[in-house]
């Protein structure tokens, strides 16, 4: 955002960084949501700049999304991250991920996973069951 003196910004407009912190992710998933087209970015000059009203409108939408898909998140990983997550290492995920275990999604010539899509493979291999005892 155009910054005016210390902590002044112009009202209608978030940097990448503000958006994120607006929204409580990081800048690159914020990146990743322009890059899907789920979000609408500004570009008047080298710098991307996002609507305060149009990031509103997105924690709506996907609020109602999340109620209806059930897991509550659409967040993305990278591929240390997604290994990590599943407990696999990351030679291991490519292994899944070519053999079409794992559903991913190419951005600049790196692989990114779902989180949804991790909790339904964890759900989908789940063996045994719970006694409570």
């Amino acid at each position: 955002m155009w910054k005016m003196g210390s902590n002044q910004t112009l009202f209608p407009y978030m940097t990448v960084n503000e958006a994120a912190d607006y929204l409580k992710t990081t800048p690159a998933a914020i990146i990743n949501l322009v890059w899907c087209g789920k979000l609408r970015a500004f570009k008047p000059g080298e710098k991307l700049l996002f609507k305060k009203d149009e990031l509103e409108m997105f924690v709506e939408s996907s609020a109602q999304k999340t109620e209806e898909d059930g897991f509550g998140s659409d967040e993305w990983f990278t591929s240390n991250e997604a290994a990590a997550y599943l407990k696999v290492s990351p030679f291991s995920l490519r292994n899944m991920a070519s053999n079409g275990y794992i559903p991913y999604q190419k951005l600049q010539r790196r692989n990114r996973y779902r989180k949804s899509d991790l909790i339904k493979l964890l759900m989908a291999t789940r063996k045994g069951g719970f006694r409570g005892i």
